[in-house]
C-alpha cells in the first residue's frame, strides 16, 4: 500500500511593479484589440474593392445599355464582421465578408418622354397639275407602329410593321412648285419611299366661247382602280381656281343635235326620263344588271350600288349616296349608292355621247366621285371612255385602253361644274375622241382609241379620298338626259 503524498504548498509571493524601460508582455485583451483592429482594416479593404467593382459595372452598365442585377450570397452564416462574446483570453475569429455576385441583363429600349422625331420630306414639282401620290411606309423599329402621314393638305393614317410595306394613295392637286409629305410614328421614326406621277394638267375654268383650253395630255387613274386602301378621313377640297359664276346651258332638243358640234347627225339614243318609270329593257339599276346590290368597279370604292339609291322623277334620274352600311361583295360598305347602266344590254360604236347632269359638289369643288363613262364589254381590252369622272375635286376626262388601264391620256378642268345643269359629251370617232363640257371642245385624244361597243354607265360613287373628291352625303348626281348621235 502506497503512502498517500502530502501536497506540496506553493508560496505566493507578491508581483513586484517591473521597472523603467523594461519590456511587458501584452495581455490577452490587448491582443484582442489588436486582432479587432486589424480584422477591421481588412474588411475595410474588401469593401473599398467591392465598391470598386460596383463602380466598373455601372460603367459597363450605362455603356452597353444593361442593368445590373447585384446578389450578395455570404459564404458563412455570420453577415458582417463581429467580436465574438467570449473572454478575452479567448482567441478571436472574425466572420468573413460576403462574397459579391453580379450578373447583367438586357434591358428594353427605354422610351423617352418625347414622341419621336417627324419626317419631313420635300419634293420639287415641276409643273402644277393633278398628281397620284403614293408612299410606301415601313416602321423602324419592332412590332408594329401606328404612322399618321401629312400629304400636302390631306391627312391619312396607317399600321406600319417592320417586316411589311404598307401602301398609301392619294390623288391631289398640285399648284405649287413643292409638296411636302410629313410623317410621324407613334413610337419610332417611319421609312419612307415615294412615288409622285402627274396625272393631267390644271386648266383654267372654260371660257363660255368657242376658245379652247389649252391642255397636254397626261395619264390618269381610271375608274376601276386597282389600288385598295383602309377607311381614312376625308381630305381637304383642293384649292380651286376662281372661276366665274355657272353659266346653265338651255335645254336642247334632240333633234338639234350635240352640243358644240354641228355637223350631220342622226339620234340613235334619247332618254329623256319622262316617264315615273324607268325602262327595263335598256337600262339596269345595279352593275351588271344583277338587280340586287353589287360592290363598284373599283376595290377603292366604299359604296354597295342599291337599286332603291335610283329614283326616276319630275322628268329626271337621281342617284343617290347616303351613308347606309350595306353587305355587298363579300364585305359590309358603309354607304349606299346609286347607278344607271346599259351594260349588257344596249351598246354603240362610235358616235357622241351626251348627258345634261347636275354634279354634287361645292363651289368649283366636285364632290365624291361622280362619273358619266362608257365602257367596252371585256375591260381594258374594249375600252373606257370617261366623258366626266370626279377626281380629286375636278371634272376629268379620259380615254383608257389596254396598253393604258391605270393611266390614260386626258385632262382635268377646275370650272364651274357644280351647282347647276351641265352638258358633258364625247365625240367617239374611229382614232380620235374629242370632249365638250357645256359646248366647248375642252380636249382631244388620238391614241390608243379602241373599237369595240361600249355601254353606258352613270354612277355616284365615293371613295377614302385615293381617287374621287372631299365626301359628301347625303349627296346626288342628277340627270336630265342621256343621248347618243352618230353620223
Amino acid at each position: 500500500m502506497r503512502p498517500h503524498r502530502v501536497a506540496r504548498r506553493t508560496r505566493v509571493r507578491p508581483v513586484t511593479p517591473p521597472h523603467a524601460g523594461a519590456v511587458t508582455a501584452p495581455t490577452p485583451a490587448a491582443r484582442a484589440e489588436v486582432a479587432l483592429a486589424h480584422a477591421r482594416s481588412r474588411a475595410a479593404a474588401r469593401v473599398g474593392t467591392h465598391i470598386a467593382a460596383l463602380a466598373i459595372v455601372g460603367a459597363l452598365a450605362a455603356a452597353t445599355r444593361v442593368e445590373p442585377a447585384f446578389a450578395i450570397a455570404p459564404t458563412t452564416a455570420a453577415h458582417a464582421a463581429r467580436v465574438p462574446r467570449t473572454a478575452p483570453d479567448e482567441a478571436l475569429t472574425v466572420a468573413p465578408l460576403p462574397r459579391l455576385v453580379v450578373s447583367l441583363r438586357r434591358l428594353p429600349a427605354r422610351r423617352s418622354g418625347r414622341a419621336p422625331a417627324a419626317v419631313v420630306v420635300h419634293r420639287r414639282i415641276a409643273a402644277a397639275g393633278l398628281y397620284r401620290v403614293r408612299i410606301a411606309i415601313t416602321a423602324s423599329g419592332p412590332g408594329g407602329d401606328r404612322v399618321r402621314l401629312t400629304i400636302g393638305p390631306l391627312a391619312r393614317s396607317a399600321l406600319a410593321s417592320a417586316h411589311r410595306r404598307v401602301w398609301t394613295t392619294v390623288v391631289l392637286a398640285i399648284r405649287l412648285h413643292s409638296l411636302t409629305v410629313r410623317a410621324t410614328g407613334s413610337r419610332s421614326q417611319p421609312l419612307l419611299q415615294i412615288s409622285i406621277r402627274r396625272l393631267a394638267p390644271l386648266a383654267p375654268p372654260a371660257p363660255p366661247s368657242s376658245a379652247r383650253p389649252t391642255l397636254v395630255a397626261a395619264p390618269a387613274p381610271p375608274a376601276s382602280a386597282p389600288v385598295s386602301a383602309p377607311p381614312a378621313p376625308a381630305p381637304a377640297p383642293p384649292t380651286a381656281v376662281p372661276a366665274p359664276a355657272p353659266v346653265t346651258p338651255a335645254v336642247r332638243p334632240d333633234s338639234a343635235g350635240p352640243l358644240g358640234d354641228p355637223g350631220s347627225w342622226h339620234s340613235i339614243f334619247d332618254e329623256e326620263f319622262s316617264a315615273s318609270w324607268l325602262n327595263s329593257g335598256l337600262w339596269s339599276t345595279s352593275r351588271y344588271g344583277s338587280g340586287g346590290l353589287a360592290a363598284g368597279f373599283s376595290s377603292a370604292e366604299l359604296e354597295c350600288f342599291d337599286p332603291a339609291q335610283t329614283t326616276i322623277a319630275g322628268g329626271e334620274a337621281d342617284l343617290s349616296l347616303t351613308a347606309s352600311s350595306e353587305y355587298c361583295g363579300g364585305a359590309t360598305k358603309p354607304y349606299a349608292a346609286g347607278i344607271l347602266t346599259t351594260l349588257n344590254k344596249w351598246s354603240y360604236t362610235y358616235g357622241f355621247l351626251e348627258a345634261r347632269v347636275w354634279v354634287p359638289g361645292n363651289g368649283s369643288t366636285v364632290s365624291d366621285w361622280p362619273a358619266i363613262w362608257a365602257v367596252g364589254a371585256n375591260w381594258p381590252l374594249g375600252g373606257e371612255l370617261d366623258v366626266m369622272e370626279g377626281l380629286a375635286g375636278f371634272a376629268c376626262w379620259h380615254f383608257h385602253d389596254a396598253q393604258n388601264p391605270t393611266g390614260a391620256p386626258g385632262g382635268c378642268l377646275a370650272g364651274p361644274y357644280t351647282g347647276g345643269w351641265h352638258v358633258f359629251g364625247a365625240d367617239w370617232e374611229a382614232g380620235s375622241v374629242t370632249w365638250y363640257y357645256d359646248g366647248v371642245d375642252v380636249g382631244t385624244v388620238s391614241s390608243g382609241i379602241t373599237g369595240s361597243p361600249m355601254s353606258i354607265v352613270l354612277d355616284l360613287a365615293v371613295d377614302s379620298g385615293q381617287y374621287g373628291g372631299p365626301l359628301q352625303a347625303p349627296a346626288t348626281l342628277r340627270v336630265d338626259y342621256v343621248r347618243v348621235w352618230q353620223h
